[in-house]
């Protein structure tokens, strides 16, 4: 039981979309997703929720809420900020966020902090420009026994104008837990505003159910 519940805590922070990370939002605009991975409705649901949320308060500063939720079991709310690492040219994107926050197993809640750095890159092919982002990160967590460590990578082809695949790869090891690992592919499908839904089957390297479907709105203002 201390394994799967630790094991829902390291992945339960990696919900957010790291495409995000290095791309700062320009001032004045944002971001927000709200996500569900469903591995079975019958007899007991398995199912996660999350809102991840982002603003450009400055050209050089993000700040964003990230929350994430396994009902009845862990969850997390985690405030953030983000700043450029990198001068706004280059292709190639340097950023580092820092959140403080509080998360939860089962209805004791404690205190959480989270340093991280990412790296995102954009590129073009003869069918559709694309990018490619990685993030580093450490959490420390009252009541665990050491800090967590992530590290996640997603590439994606970014046309507007036609259905787009996205492959997401998401790992978390730390004290006491074994390296895990989850691996979705996506179809973005966008939408005539700014909206995208995000459609993908997640497989997993721990639980009991492996494979869930993982459905996505991701809406920009």
């Amino acid at each position: 039981m201390r394994w799967f519940a630790l094991t829902c805590l390291f992945f339960l922070s990696t919900a957010q979309p790291i495409l995000a990370g290095a791309w700062l939002r320009d001032k004045g605009t944002g971001f927000i997703a709200t996500t569900t991975t469903v591995r079975s409705v019958l007899p007991e649901p398995d199912y996660e929720v999350g809102i991840y949320a982002d603003y450009g308060l400055t050209e050089g500063l993000n700040s964003g809420l990230d929350i994430y939720e396994t009902p009845g079991l862990s969850g997390h709310i985690l405030a953030f900020v983000r700043l450029p690492l990198t001068s706004p040219g280059p292709k190639s994107k340097l950023a580092v966020e820092l959140g403080m926050g509080a998360h939860h197993l089962r209805h004791i809640w404690r205190p959480m902090y989270r340093l991280g750095v990412s790296w995102g890159y954009g590129f073009d092919t003869k069918f559709s420009p694309g990018w490619v982002a990685a993030e580093t990160s450490i959490e420390h967590r009252d009541g665990q026994s050491g800090p967590l460590f992530k590290f996640d990578a997603i590439a994606g082809l970014s046309s507007p104008d036609r259905i787009r695949p996205m492959l997401q790869l998401e790992t978390a090891i730390g004290q006491n837990l074994p390296f895990q690992w989850k691996l979705t592919p996506s179809l973005m499908i966008p939408t005539k505003g700014k909206s995208t839904w995000v459609i993908g089957i997640q497989q997993r390297s721990f639980g009991t159910i492996r494979t869930g479907l993982k459905l996505a709105l991701w809406r920009q203002f």
